[in-house]
């Protein structure tokens, strides 16, 4: 098949959505002529201004794909390939997103209707989370919710990987800003307060996007590992995460299928998952903190996680034969 893919970003050095995107692109080449329209990638070949990136893509439209993918931010463009069989992914996690803070509020005006559009002209909307499926599938001409595959894990081999002073080893992944961060610093804040801060080490993987946050952190003994491209788990004790908006993060699926439990924010788009063995969800500090205390007495396996691309990649072929 001849295949085009529209992308804001086109990297192997980047994670979460795009790192989704780039291995669904590596799959399809496989066996696929794959054309890739981006801003941004990782090539010898400079990046794109949105001019040039408009006038390339109208160009390109002339001919003829069977297939068509967008990433959620270039989904709305589908409504220029109505000729065309068009798949548009949603890793955002808009609405949600817009209660975070008056900026993406602000934001969320311009840009969540972008997403709305998308959906309403991408002939079929891949969701990678049933809830936001739930949310957002009524603006969908088709819809399917595909969980995000984990290929390359790292199993973990003890029960206990404290360290000869018994402090529990968590870790948190993500860039480093307010929205994933500042309810960390917060918890942080209340373990100290409450003499419970010597129980714990905190090793932070991300990319700094905010430096009042990466000085914040630092200042609180936070480990800051900067960004890698892979993480070993299986040599933690938990995995958690404090962030006030996501949409399902690949960290929570690569630590539980490495043996670590996940202790989350119980929000809506985690409860389909509160019954899989290792995902906790608390509510309060004092129940986040109840969690990083227990002893774990058995490995979560993750076996609800696909581990397979190719099999997400015939679902999706698939939908389009049977309903489109």
């Amino acid at each position: 098949m001849d295949i085009l893919w529209i992308t804001k970003v086109h990297s192997a050095k980047y994670t979460g959505g795009t790192k989704v995107s780039y291995n669904y692109l590596e799959e399809l080449g496989k066996t696929n002529n794959v054309r890739v329209h981006s801003l941004k990638n990782d090539t010898s070949e400079p990046d794109q201004s949105l001019y040039s990136f408009y006038r390339t893509l109208f160009k390109i439209k002339k001919n003829k794909y069977d297939l068509v993918f967008f990433d959620d931010h270039f989904s709305f463009i589908s409504i220029f390939f109505l000729g065309h069989q068009t798949i548009s992914f949603y890793h955002g996690n808009w609405p949600k997103l817009m209660f975070t803070s008056p900026i993406y509020f602000l934001k969320g005006l311009y840009l969540f209707p972008l997403y709305l559009l998308g959906m309403l002209s991408t002939k079929l909307t891949i969701f990678v989370n049933p809830y936001y499926e739930k949310l957002l599938g009524r603006f969908c001409r088709n819809k399917l919710t595909l969980l995000n595959p984990i290929s390359k894990i790292y199993k973990r081999k003890s029960l206990n990987n404290q360290d000869l002073a018994g402090i529990k080893k968590i870790v948190l992944v993500g860039n480093l800003d307010n929205r994933k961060y500042s309810n960390l610093i917060k918890f942080l804040d209340w373990l100290e307060i409450n003499k419970y801060g010597e129980r714990f080490s905190f090793d932070v993987f991300g990319a700094t996007a905010d430096k009042s946050i990466e000085d914040e952190l630092r200042s609180r003994q936070v480990n800051l590992k900067g960004f890698a491209k892979e993480i070993d788990y299986s040599t933690y004790d938990y995995h958690m995460s404090c962030s006030k908006a996501e949409n399902l993060p690949l960290s929570l699926f690569e630590a539980l299928i490495s043996g670590v439990p996940s202790v989350y924010p119980k929000e809506k788009n985690y409860l389909d998952f509160e019954n899989e063995s290792g995902v906790l969800l608390y509510s309060t500090f004092d129940e986040a903190l109840s969690y990083l205390n227990m002893d774990i007495t058995e490995f979560p396996t993750g076996s609800f996680v696909p581990r397979n691309y190719q099999e997400n990649i015939k679902k999706i072929l698939s939908k389009l034969k049977d309903e489109i």
